[in-house]
């Protein structure tokens, strides 16, 4: 699986597919857990709600939106992406 983007808010990823794979039944509306190392063993668990699920060419793409969050996932996932925008800008 590859993240492709990751917000305070949501993140979209993509992951090869085949016959057996499990994402292949994931549907919008569908709850799932994103877990994830950010680096420097932070690592991330968020539950989200997919609201996008696209296949093509053996590749599955998702978008989600976080739900549920704990209030210690919110804070590392924010201190994480405000560090990304810093190092980007």
């Amino acid at each position: 699986v590859v993240l492709l983007d990751l917000a305070p808010t949501g993140c979209s990823f993509a992951a090869r597919s085949n016959l057996k794979s499990p994402l292949r039944a994931a549907q919008p509306g569908e709850r799932m857990v994103l877990r994830c190392d950010l680096g420097c063993g932070q690592p991330l668990m968020a539950p989200l709600m997919l609201r996008r699920v696209e296949e093509q060419k053996g590749r599955i793409t998702m978008g989600g939106q976080f739900v549920d969050m704990t209030e210690e996932s919110e804070q590392l996932l924010h201190g994480y992406v405000q560090r990304m925008q810093t190092l980007l800008s």
